[in-house]
């Protein structure tokens, strides 16, 4: 069942307010920030600081890019932003965040009122069934960050999302122009890094994080833009062992 988005409740403020922030950040399950004009962190909530994997204290000072050094991540994060703050108006976009999608509005600080210019985000946690409020608002970000997704390759990657959308192995195999064997490899893959056993568990995982939101041109463009990490070396694998590595 579709529930409401998270964020039509909270309206579209022309400019934050700080007892309108302290509001919102005592919010169960909201998450929230402000920053700066320079992206710097001023303040945030336990929500936010446990999402990102770090404190309070060691979030606060810190931009986009100290978290994310020279990532595509950072630099789509603070442009929109920037935009926020250059027209002074509030925007809605999605993202994949910590393995998880997010509904998130930016709205601009009140200079009056905190004395700077910046923005205030606020961030829900948007599984499968939200229903997004005048979805043409809402802009996809296009970069992510994968959290404990990171352990699968981007093969693996492509193949949840298939198997989130309850296609079969021979459809994903036809789709990923792979062999069915290959994908079955995958799917193993999958089941041992996340911890499941069954096609339904995967997909239950999957409506959980929200990545049936995104259509295959969106979670493709994230996939694609997530640096590959490097892999330490290992003894090469037997010939058996090799199934189509050059998709990986």
């Amino acid at each position: 069942m579709s529930t409401a988005s998270p964020l039509h409740s909270f309206g579209r403020p022309d400019a934050a307010t700080p007892s309108a922030a302290s509001v919102l950040a005592s919010v169960p399950g909201v998450a929230t920030v402000i920053r700066d004009e320079h992206h710097r962190v001023i303040s945030c909530n336990s929500a936010y600081a446990h999402n990102a994997g770090q404190t309070i204290e060691q979030l606060t000072g810190t931009t986009h890019r100290d978290l994310r050094p020279g990532s595509a991540e950072a630099t789509e994060r603070m442009t929109l932003m920037e935009e926020v703050i250059r027209n002074n108006e509030a925007r809605d976009f999605l993202q994949f965040w910590g393995g998880k999608a997010w509904l998130c509005r930016v709205i601009p600080l009140d200079p009056a009122a905190y004395g700077m210019r910046g923005t205030l985000s606020v961030i829900m946690h948007a599984p499968v069934g939200t229903m997004i409020t005048d979805a043409r608002r809402i802009h996809i970000l296009e970069t992510a960050d994968f959290g404990d997704l990171e352990a699968l390759t981007p093969a693996e990657k492509r193949t949840i999302y298939d198997l989130a959308m309850g296609r079969s192995n021979n459809e994903i195999a036809e789709r990923q122009e792979r062999s069915v064997r290959t994908i079955e490899c995958h799917v193993r893959a999958i089941h041992e890094k996340l911890g499941t056993s069954t096609r339904s568990a995967i997909i239950r995982e999957a409506s959980e994080r929200g990545i049936q939101l995104f259509t295959e041109q969106q979670w493709e463009k994230m996939v694609d833009a997530t640096p590959k990490r490097r892999k330490s070396v290992r003894p090469a694998p037997s010939r058996d062992a090799t199934l189509d590595a050059t998709e990986n």
